[in-house]
């Protein structure tokens, strides 16, 4: 809901994995994603990154308001 300025309670869960940057990470991770490796990996990430972090590999995520994201359009 929206309040007088325009802004939404609403949160997005961000996602940023290893040298994301170079791929276009940070990135909103949309709610209803299931797997996040095939999100990261349909997203433009490179699915060999994640195979050579093997267990180790790890995902930063933190949540912002709706009005604090970028959004590309």
């Amino acid at each position: 809901m929206a309040d007088k300025l325009g802004s939404t309670n609403e949160m997005n869960l961000v996602v940023d994995p290893p040298y994301g940057w170079h791929y276009g990470f940070p990135k909103i991770m949309p709610k209803d994603v299931q797997d996040t490796k095939a999100w990261l990996v349909a997203n433009g990430y490179p699915q060999k990154l994640i195979d050579d972090y093997g267990e180790h590999f790890y995902v930063r995520y933190w949540t912002e308001r709706e009005q604090d994201v970028y959004q590309e359009e």
